[in-house]
């Protein structure tokens, strides 16, 4: 791609009466946030929370398939999601 391309691409469009931002580079993190690589420990770590969530997975998937089931699936889908992105932000150490 084109610097002209990238630049295009980059580009972050505010509605006429929308709040800017007063640093735009912090709106680009918000939106593309860039992973960080894990030491040992926290690759461990990411391993054994997604083991502990499928271990639930199949406790929940023993249940009748059924719309409270899916959301259950669904939540615990975005629970994993949302922790696994903590372990990996940028601002977090253990």
């Amino acid at each position: 791609m084109s610097d002209a391309g990238y630049e295009a691409a980059t580009t972050i469009r505010l509605l006429p009466g929308a709040r800017r931002p007063d640093d735009l580079d912090e709106l680009i993190r918000r939106f593309r946030p860039r992973d960080r690589a894990l030491t040992e420990e926290e690759k461990k770590l990411h391993d054994d929370i997604v083991a502990a969530y499928t271990n639930v997975e199949d406790f929940i998937s023993r249940l009748a398939a059924g719309r409270y089931r899916a959301l259950a699936l669904t939540a615990l889908e975005e629970s994993c999601l949302w922790a696994i992105k903590e372990l990996t932000s940028e601002g977090h150490r253990i």
